[in-house]
């Protein structure tokens, strides 16, 4: 099969997944010492890269996104009490898919940013994907 102008195809392969340590996520390592932390940092830096630079995966289904600005997981919970009243812990909040630029789709979100679909655990276990949150951050 011959893809258009406009198709990108999408390549599948398992990574490694870890939080960033300022997000709800990462704070659930309980990570104790300055020490402990200035290692995991490293270590996601050696994992990941630096987000935004060529080369750096960005976009994928589920796990822990990319955090470039603000907790992601705490303004999900913020906005459903804010749109529905639905009050919700942080941790509650499960990436669906985050996207990464891709120039040759004609997808730029800003300086070398991620959008990324959120939704609650419940909403998720019923397939109540009209509760979901997308979230733009950029560099």
């Amino acid at each position: 099969m011959e893809l258009g102008d406009g198709f990108v195809p999408l390549l599948s392969q398992r990574g490694v997944d870890i939080p960033v340590v300022d997000s709800t996520d990462g704070e659930a390592l309980l990570l104790e010492s300055d020490e402990q932390v200035e290692a995991y940092i490293e270590s996601y830096d050696r994992l990941y890269g630096e987000p935004g630079l060529d080369g750096v995966p960005g976009t994928w289904l589920g796990g822990y996104p990319h955090q470039l600005q603000d907790d992601m997981q705490e303004q999900c919970a913020e906005m459903a009490v804010a749109a529905w009243g639905l009050h919700s812990e942080p941790a509650e909040w499960r990436l669906l898919l985050q996207l990464a630029n891709e120039p040759a789709a004609n997808m730029d979100w800003g300086d070398g940013g991620f959008l990324c679909y959120w939704v609650g655990e419940a909403d998720l276990a019923e397939y109540r994907f009209d509760r979901a949150w997308c979230i733009l951050q950029t560099m």
